[in-house]
């Protein structure tokens, strides 16, 4: 309770700054960001056969972690969020329901990282994009007449904020059961480089039971001074949820 008086105050204080002396885009923008927010967006929607999560709600689920963060153990917040929903985890054979995820990054935005980059990237794709936005650069609301001295005591007031943001990445393989025991055809194609000179493609088929689904999921958490552990918790719960959400 004391942490969130402080904060307050010191909000307070760093716009009664910004209207008496003009302050700048940086403070500006940390107020503005001063609620925690979390965004989460999926690359394909998904959507399962109504039939067959009312006859075999039941659910294998593999998670792997390719991520630098290895603190949350993202299998047991998807396997919790499905149990409350109804399923049963049980074995790849009798699921009626296959979930293959992997969680590709989990920290904080880095150059050159965005989630819209993440994003569009789609499963399997990289993880790069382009820095999107930037300073509009147009004039504040006292132009360029504002003094040097409010600009000064402005610069120092945004100082004390930066906006952060946070953000995960996972790619998930979702595999439904055809009923009636009924097979497709599916086939598989590669392209790969082998050396600088040579390239191989080629494609194999066979048959299933399973109609296969793919998708990438991207959570982002944005907030002034935010709490790195609060943030990682709440994207991982977020990404859990939005699995679980698919069904």
């Amino acid at each position: 309770m004391q942490v969130v008086i402080k904060n307050s105050i010191t909000l307070i204080f760093a716009i009664f700054i910004l209207a008496q002396l003009g302050g700048c885009a940086k403070t500006m923008d940390a107020i503005e960001h001063r609620e925690l927010d979390v965004q989460g967006k999926m690359s394909d929607t998904i959507f399962l056969d109504p039939m067959l999560l009312v006859e075999n709600p039941s659910v294998f689920l593999r998670v792997t972690n390719t991520s630098n963060f290895q603190e949350i153990d993202m299998a047991e917040l998807i396997r919790t969020d499905l149990h409350n929903k109804g399923f049963k985890i049980t074995g790849p054979r009798e699921a009626g329901f296959i979930i293959q995820a992997n969680l590709l990054y989990l920290g904080e935005k880095k150059t050159g990282l965005t989630a819209d980059g993440m994003l569009a990237g789609g499963f399997g794709g990289g993880l790069t994009g382009a820095v999107m936005g930037s300073s509009s650069g147009k004039a504040g609301v006292y132009g360029v007449a504002g003094s040097l001295a409010g600009a000064a005591a402005g610069a120092v007031v945004g100082a004390m904020f930066s906006v952060d943001e946070y953000l995960g990445a996972m790619d998930i393989r979702l595999m439904e059961k055809l009923p009636n025991g009924e097979e497709m055809e599916l086939t598989n194609s590669s392209d790969t480089s082998n050396g600088s000179a040579a390239r191989s493609t080629g494609s194999m088929s066979r048959r299933t039971a399973h109609r296969e689904f793919r998708t990438r999921i991207v959570v982002n958490a944005c907030q002034t001074n935010i709490d790195s552990k609060e943030a990682t918790t709440l994207i991982a719960n977020r990404l859990a949820g939005q699995v679980s959400g698919i069904f």
